[in-house]
């Protein structure tokens, strides 16, 4: 793992640990974190990249044009979200692995996602898939 990765992946996972532990009951969070001066860099780096996303969502779902998604498209992405695979995926829409991921590339597209995982999390963060979301298909829990 490169310097730069390393000390990344350490800023964030402090970052994670510092701001998900729970504050009691009535007691306020802390107003800032202390952050070191080795992990300064990598922090501003994750920061302007969260940035960038946020930015990149809110164009997406406020934009002139909002994404829509097809209902088998959603599908795709909610059965991604729960950790399912493309043959599975597949298997429950009686579809063949190609159209799956056909409707991947599409979804991708529409939600300008460089990958699968990043098209979940956007369609996820602009509510076009929800853990309260039924997919289109029926006897299937």
């Amino acid at each position: 793992m490169s310097d730069n990765l390393s000390r990344s992946v350490k800023a964030l996972d402090w970052l994670c640990i510092g701001v998900s532990q729970p504050a009691e009951q009535g007691e306020a969070l802390p107003a800032k974190f202390i952050v070191m001066d080795d992990d300064r860099d990598a922090i501003h780096a994750l920061a302007a990249q969260l940035f960038a996303e946020g930015r990149q969502v809110c164009d997406l779902a406020f934009g002139d044009e909002p994404v829509k998604l097809s209902p088998r498209e959603r599908d795709c992405l909610h059965w991604a979200a729960m950790g399912r695979a493309t043959k599975e995926i597949a298997n429950t829409l009686s579809l063949s692995d190609n159209t799956v991921n056909e409707y991947f590339a599409s979804a991708q597209r529409k939600l300008k996602a460089s990958n699968r995982v990043q098209a979940v999390m956007r369609a996820y963060m602009i509510d076009l898939i929800s853990a309260r979301y039924t997919p289109n298909i029926q006897g299937f829990p």
